[in-house]
């Protein structure tokens, strides 16, 4: 990871800038096809310096507006400009994160991070700790993508709860929302949004059917895209087709409710192999202020896979480790203990070999 000393105060608009942008006016008015690719790609390089010049200059200019004349005066100053909602948003969100971690202004300028990074940092539980984090977090952004940075700040952030995660988790769920619209072009549109668990059990589920029609042969000229929402309609079409019983998991029958009242360890199975009495709607099992998720019926068992490391599952005070599931998502360590109660677990060593 590389450090990124240097960029406490923004650097200077100096002889880069004036010869950037002369070398831009340069360029022929119209056509561009008499640039070679050299040419053209030093003009592209040139136009993303200068922007990322802006959008930090800007950065600046809107925090210091904002504690010149308070938060309504950012506002309103980015509606007169006018432009997209979304847009308009971004620009209020990238002033508000220099104003946390000002070290990100010069960073911004110099192209070494994104907005998205800067972004990134408005939405941290734990914004009052940014501004005396800020050098370190800025040489985590340095060299990460902005989806690696989010995560890096998704861990410190349950690291500073001290819960777990389980926090995150609350407020993760209460962020749970599906909404449906209207594309320009009449087609329907569906948005749903879901904590990382909650996700990859849809998108598991999603995926599993769309390739059970891939091996049906229903429709072969049908993209991948295509085929998930085929599978999402057969989904919601198998649930419908059994009015009195809970949304049946993709190609298995609804196991029966478990008989057992006592919580089951890891991968332990009730006689009628379900969950062995494990609760998954809602009941705060492994400690306190389980977030509760009532759409999940007693005895459903989605699958999902979450790798986690053993210390940080049986919550040793000297594990500092995380946990994700297969594609990657970060979930919080009571989230996973959580799952695990009604888990198959498969202990694997350092080298991935199943132990």
């Amino acid at each position: 990871m590389r450090s990124a000393p240097g960029f406490d105060t923004a650097p200077p608009a100096g002889d880069w800038l004036v010869a950037t942008v002369a070398r831009l006016v340069r360029l022929p008015a119209g056509d561009l096809s008499g640039l070679d690719v050299v040419e053209l790609r030093e003009a592209a390089a040139g136009l993303a310096r200068v922007r990322a010049w802006v959008e930090g200059c800007s950065a600046r200019v809107l925090a210091g507006l904002a504690r010149a004349a308070g938060p309504l005066a950012v506002a309103d100053g980015l509606r007169g400009e006018g432009g997209a909602g979304r847009e308009v948003r971004r620009r209020h969100d990238v002033a508000v994160g220099v104003g946390l971690a000002p070290v990100f202004a010069g960073a911004l300028e110099s192209g070494v991070v994104s907005p998205d990074h800067v972004v990134a940092l408005v939405k941290v539980r734990n914004r009052a700790l940014v501004g005396g984090a800020q050098h370190g977090l800025l040489d985590q952004a340095v060299g990460s993508t902005p989806e690696q940075f989010v995560r890096c700040l998704a861990a410190w952030d349950d690291a500073l709860d001290g819960d777990g995660g389980a926090s995150a988790e609350r407020v993760r769920w209460a962020k749970r929302k599906l909404s449906f619209g209207t594309a320009d072009d009449a087609m329907g549109s569906t948005t749903v949004i879901l904590p990382p668990s909650e996700h990859a059990i849809l998108q598991h589920a999603v995926c599993r059917v769309a390739d059970e029609i891939w091996r049906r042969g229903d429709d072969r000229t049908a993209t991948v895209a295509q085929r998930r929402a085929d599978a999402l309609l057969e989904i919601v079409a198998r649930a419908m087709s059994h009015p009195t019983q809970s949304a049946p998991t993709p190609s298995a029958p609804i196991p029966s409710a478990p008989t057992q009242s006592a919580p089951c360890r890891g991968g332990e199975r009730g006689e009628d192999g379900g969950a062995g009495g494990c609760e998954l709607d809602g009941g705060p099992r492994d400690g306190e202020g389980a977030v509760p998720r009532p759409n999940r019926p007693a005895g459903l068992r989605p699958t999902m896979i979450v790798i986690i490391d053993e210390g940080s599952l049986l919550g040793r005070l000297d594990a500092a480790g995380t946990c994700r599931t297969a594609e990657g998502a970060a979930i919080s360590i009571s989230e996973a203990r959580r799952l695990a109660c009604c888990a198959d677990i498969i202990p694997v060593d350092g080298a991935g070999n199943v132990t």
